[in-house]
């Protein structure tokens, strides 16, 4: 009988230190950073295998692009200025946004809310309907080749859509920003699928996290 208390006392106690031993290393950084990189290491996994590719398109966005130019000449050292012209190209154009997934993600869980911390958002590159392209000189010279000045503008056209879609992240990014918390959602329900009630999920991106001073 003694024994048997003896061996139970054992018991609770070696329970009671593990218990200890667990609180202790839930409150270290060194803990918590192991947690969090199993997390990412587990979602890239996911997302990788869910999506089948390396990256992760997160918003489109389909607009008209204007680009219009004015051509001035002048000659003889700039005594004689030649009436200017005037060309564009307007084109419709598809956008597509996508997010690295190798690289770049950090999770922090924040109680019952899982903080995504995305890599940037990545511009594909841009498609332009050239069935639907117009081309135009608004303003003609009869001493200038308007039509060179157009095919010139035409040439340029790649550099001036990656430029734009640059420029247009900032309309897609709640776009964005949705799409990628109904992935990261639709992930962290099926790793912890009984906290789904009250469980949220909140995405940001690189240039929205404060710089520390």
């Amino acid at each position: 009988m003694k024994k048997q208390l003896f061996f139970g006392s054992m018991l609770v106690g070696v329970l009671g230190l593990g218990v200890t031993f667990y609180i202790v290393l839930s409150k270290s950084n060194q803990f918590r950073t192991t947690v969090v990189e199993q997390l990412r290491t587990e979602f890239i996994s996911y997302a990788t295998t869910a999506h089948g590719t390396q990256r992760l398109q997160v918003a489109e966005l389909n607009q008209m692009e204007v680009f219009e130019r004015t051509s001035q000449l002048n000659l003889f050292w700039d005594q004689l200025r030649l009436p200017p012209i005037v060309v564009s190209i307007s084109t419709p154009v598809k956008f597509t946004y996508s997010l690295e997934l190798q690289d770049g993600w950090s999770f922090e869980v924040n109680g019952k809310q899982l903080i995504a911390m995305t890599p940037p958002l990545i511009p594909g590159t841009p498609a332009p309907d050239l069935s639907k392209t117009k081309f135009e000189v608004k303003t003609g010279s009869m001493f200038r080749d308007e039509y060179a000045a157009l095919r010139e503008l035409q040439k340029e056209i790649t550099p001036l859509l990656e430029r734009r879609a640059v420029e247009n992240i900032a309309l897609i990014r709640e776009q964005a920003r949705k799409s990628t918390e109904s992935f990261v959602q639709t992930w962290a329900a099926q790793k912890f699928p009984s906290t789904q009630e009250g469980y949220s999920v909140k995405v940001v991106f690189p240039d929205e996290v404060p710089v520390k001073p």
